[in-house]
């Protein structure tokens, strides 16, 4: 475990070991045991954490996916963007604050400081930031 001032999306893996990577959510289930132990995965000063599904922009349409390339079979977005800047890079973070309802928020932006939920296979780690 360890923590590093980054929300670059190899983080997980440059901190943890070779093959961590941002959280797969693939269950209400397991979403909900997430927010059962939130107390364990907070960080002081954060309420906002990445998970692993990156957006892909192309003509007018949006396709969500795992880091791992899987298509997202669910989500709990708070209120999906209907307008995007095709110029940013898209996240998707959860928020503390929110009971754990996802965002979606320009990557690169300085506005919304995130902390990460990184896994090594099928295991949750830990939050870091």
């Amino acid at each position: 475990m360890g923590s590093v001032d980054s929300q670059d999306h190899m983080a997980c893996d440059q901190i943890f070991s070779v093959g961590s990577r941002p959280l797969i959510v693939n269950s209400a289930d397991q979403q909900n045991q997430l927010w059962d132990n939130r107390n364990t995965l907070q960080i002081q000063s954060q309420h906002r954490y990445l998970i692993g599904v990156s957006l892909r922009l192309t003509l007018g349409s949006i396709t969500y996916e795992w880091v791992d390339g899987t298509p997202l079979t669910f989500s709990k977005f708070r209120w999906p963007l209907d307008n995007y800047n095709h110029t940013f890079d898209y996240c998707v973070s959860m928020d503390m604050e929110d009971l754990f309802y996802w965002r979606e928020d320009e990557c690169n932006s300085e506005l919304v400081r995130r902390a990460q939920i990184c896994q090594i296979g099928e295991y949750l780690l830990h939050a870091f930031f």
